[in-house]
């Protein structure tokens, strides 16, 4: 295997895997997603960051993330982008409801508060098609 399909299988994942994951995970695989695209644009535009941290402060960093696979995918023709802004809302917004209403709506409503994947679904979309055009590093 060589190494463009290693950079590949590293950062993409098909969309119905992420939604699984991320449902039985409860939101934690979207960390981890999350850490791995900051791992790749560190090495592609050789930034100065910390991929652990900005993939734990995620609602400090989301947007930012967002933006630079919005631009990447955009950069290579991907015409389905979603706003940015309001994705990075709807993620903060189900994430802070999860964590603070975690025991306190009741069941089935409370299912409803790990929605925050929603917010990523774009974004996973767009990086996907990143890679399905530019599968070189």
């Amino acid at each position: 295997m060589n190494d463009s399909n290693n950079n590949l299988n590293s950062t993409s994942i098909p969309l119905w895997k992420f939604i699984l994951l991320s449902l039985i995970t409860f939101g934690i695989y979207e960390i981890y997603w999350m850490y791995k695209q900051w791992k790749f644009l560190k090495l592609k535009d050789d930034l100065n960051i910390s991929p652990f941290w900005r993939s734990i402060l995620a609602i400090i960093f989301l947007h930012e993330l967002l933006e630079r696979i919005a631009t990447l995918a955009d950069n290579v023709g991907y015409e389905k982008a979603s706003s940015t802004k309001m994705n990075t809302f709807r993620f903060v917004f189900w994430f802070l409801t999860a964590s603070i209403n975690k025991f306190q709506i009741p069941l089935p409503f409370g299912l409803i508060t790990y929605l925050h994947f929603l917010a990523l679904i774009n974004a996973v979309q767009s990086i996907n098609f990143y890679w399905k055009i530019n599968d070189t590093f």
